[in-house]
């Protein structure tokens, strides 16, 4: 009876009724711990502190808005005073004041039909951790950003982007900005956190940090500007290093006296002198009516020696319009692709050239050639490119790995040699080896200085001193590197 007396005690029929909420509900936030157990003045009586009215509004208020984790909701509930300030600096910490509305929740399932994607793909963007729906027994919710990020994902993939390229994406800019609002967190709570009055705390977190927003926004704009300009100057100065990478013509010292007979034979003898138009005199003829694509490809190869990229590249579209499984034309195409780029306009044009490029690449990589020597020279070229490729492109690993796998075969010459000419095999051994050994080095040093690989850059380089002719271009390169990597 004494219960009764105390006017700040209530049943919990009056806290309800006052508060404007349910008994179960009441039972629901005392079970949460978000309320005080009451007075129990017997096993079917008990008494609340009128208090709790307050603390069940305020609870109330923050469902509402909808922002904040039930440990954040504990401790505001358990401050006791200022419940409008603590809840107005725990938006600020979440960020989440100039973000979220009121709308209610949207339950799993109306979620499809309301923003018109699939609910299999909703549960991948939960899988990764791309939104965070709120469960309440079996049944999910989705707020309003939830529901923006579905959105938002939903254009891109309708745009054209797929969801797997989306995600990808996100994951990459997800877990960068979970570090960094961990670390922006830690650093805010060890500086100013308990140190100046929470008005101020919020005032810093609300208005000086949405200027933080646009920084993000303006530096993310900044950075892909910047990373645009350096991948098209690094395009750029791998043309100006890959014009290294053809060997011929050579001196041609076990070359035949007379022309050879075969038409393939005739193209490695016109491609070793440097005599092109020859060779597309030749291949013009042979061809006829009828191109095979392995001569078209030599065709098109001997018009990019000439220097005419773009009837290079005619040839190309024309006869080797996709990867084949012949290497010889592989190549080809890939660096007709390559030396096409300079006459490509803006980041596009460039880019769409080492798209195609790459494509013709990635066919040499993972199909064997059944001539030895041609496989050895698809790799070279295919590793050289790759290690001169811009870090945006993310190949000079592929491209060291490929360079150095070659590169013992060839010093050793140790690549079977079978059904060719005994000429053609005594130009390969003693004239085109040879000059692919520096060549290999040359690439692989490229390579392991772009990864800091001093030492193993440094050993290429003296590799290329010992067996290139001290006048040529190759020694000259090697010299210069030599001083600026023993520095």
């Amino acid at each position: 009876m004494a219960a009764k007396k105390n006017k700040k005690l209530l049943k919990i029929s009056e806290v309800a009724q006052r508060a404007g909420v349910s008994t179960s509900t009441i039972k629901h936030y005392v079970n949460e711990g978000l309320l005080e157990k009451p007075v129990k003045t017997s096993p079917n009586m008990a008494y609340y502190d009128e208090s709790t009215i307050e603390k069940i509004r305020l609870i109330k208020k923050i469902q509402k808005e909808k922002f904040l984790p039930l440990d954040v909701i504990k401790r505001i509930i358990q401050t006791g005073e200022s419940y409008d300030e603590e809840l107005e600096f725990s938006k600020a910490i979440m960020k989440s004041g100039r973000i979220l509305d009121d709308s209610p929740d949207v339950p799993e399932s109306r979620i499809e039909k309301l923003i018109g994607y699939s609910l299999d793909k909703i549960r991948v963007l939960e899988e990764e951790k791309v939104i965070f729906p709120s469960v309440s027994g079996d049944r999910r919710y989705y707020d309003s950003v939830d529901r923006r990020i579905i959105e938002i994902i939903k254009y891109r993939e309708d745009m054209g982007l797929p969801l797997d390229y989306s995600i990808q994406t996100i994951r990459i800019y997800r877990d960068a900005i979970a570090r960094a609002v961990e670390e922006d967190i830690r650093l805010f709570a060890k500086t100013y956190i308990g140190d100046i009055p929470i008005s101020r705390a919020i005032k810093y977190m609300t208005e000086a940090d949405s200027t933080l927003d646009e920084f993000i926004v303006m530096y993310r704009f900044r950075m892909l500007n910047r990373y645009s300009e350096s991948a098209i100057r690094e395009i750029n100065n791998m043309m100006v290093n890959l014009r290294s990478l053809n060997v011929f013509p050579m001196e041609g010292r076990e070359l035949p006296q007379e022309l050879p007979a075969s038409i393939l034979e005739k193209v490695v003898y016109y491609i070793i002198k440097g005599e092109y138009d020859a060779l597309a005199e030749a291949l013009v003829v042979a061809t006829g009516e009828t191109p095979r694509p392995d001569l078209m490809a030599f065709l098109a190869f001997s018009k990019l020696l000439k220097g005419n990229y773009r009837e290079a590249l005619k040839l190309v579209n024309t006869h080797i319009s996709s990867p084949t499984s012949r290497a010889i034309e592989n190549i080809v195409a890939a660096v007709v692709y390559l030396y096409t780029m300079d006459e490509s306009s803006g980041i596009s044009g460039p880019m769409y050239n080492v798209k195609r490029m790459l494509s013709y690449l990635g066919r040499i990589e993972s199909e064997e050639d059944p001539n030895g020597f041609v496989q050895v020279f698809a790799n070279y070229v295919c590793g050289a490119i790759y290690v001169m490729l811009p870090d945006v492109i993310d190949t000079c690993n592929r491209g060291i790995f490929m360079l150095s796998e070659t590169l013992e075969p060839v010093s050793e010459k140790t690549i079977p040699l079978e059904d060719i000419p005994e000429w053609m095999e005594r130009c390969i051994q003693y004239e085109i080896y040879p000059v692919l050994e520096i060549r290999l080095n040359r690439f692989l040093a490229h390579g392991y200085m772009k990864k800091g690989r001093t030492a193993e850059a440094l050993s290429c380089v003296q590799r290329i001193i010992e067996l290139a002719h001290p006048g040529s271009n190759d020694s000259e390169w090697a010299r210069i590197q030599k001083i600026e990597l023993s520095r």
